[in-house]
């Protein structure tokens, strides 16, 4: 989804009433970006997943969940973990020091409300079948991060 820059986020109601405009919009961008590389040679197009986290407490006690605030520590956190940055992964907006960015580690990154978290592989998906089949797995280890 991504960190909104520009603008003001549309409420459920106005965003329906564009919906069909905008799916048409991403068909028409998908399809310039194939016919723009179609021909092209030793240059695969590359593909990338995200997952997108809310960030809760849970109050065992009183069976409560609750939208925490905590994404900052979170992905401070994250920033600092030694086997994570050995790994290439990390918090881009956050690493000091040398990326490593021939690793697959994740990569994560703040989201939209002060809630929420998206974690991306640490490197674009290719076209071959091994990509495909890793995907899963990489998703696992996002959330065991």
């Amino acid at each position: 989804m991504g960190l909104l820059a520009i603008g003001t986020p549309l409420d459920w109601p106005e965003a329906k009433k564009v919906a069909d405009h905008v799916r048409q919009w991403g068909i028409e961008q998908l399809l310039e970006i194939w016919r723009n590389a179609k021909g092209k040679e030793r240059d695969a197009l590359l593909w990338g997943d995200e997952i997108e986290y809310l960030v809760v407490n849970f109050e065992d006690e009183k069976r409560s969940v609750k939208l925490s605030l905590r994404q900052a520590d979170i992905l401070a956190a994250l920033a600092s973990n030694a086997e994570l940055l050995r790994q290439g992964g990390g918090v881009p907006d956050l690493i000091r020091g040398p990326v490593k960015p021939h690793k697959t580690a994740p990569v994560f990154h703040p989201e939209f409300g002060r809630f929420m978290l998206e974690a991306t592989p640490g490197k674009p998906w290719g076209i071959g079948f091994k990509d495909l089949l890793d995907v899963e797995q990489d998703m696992k280890w996002r959330e065991v991060l």
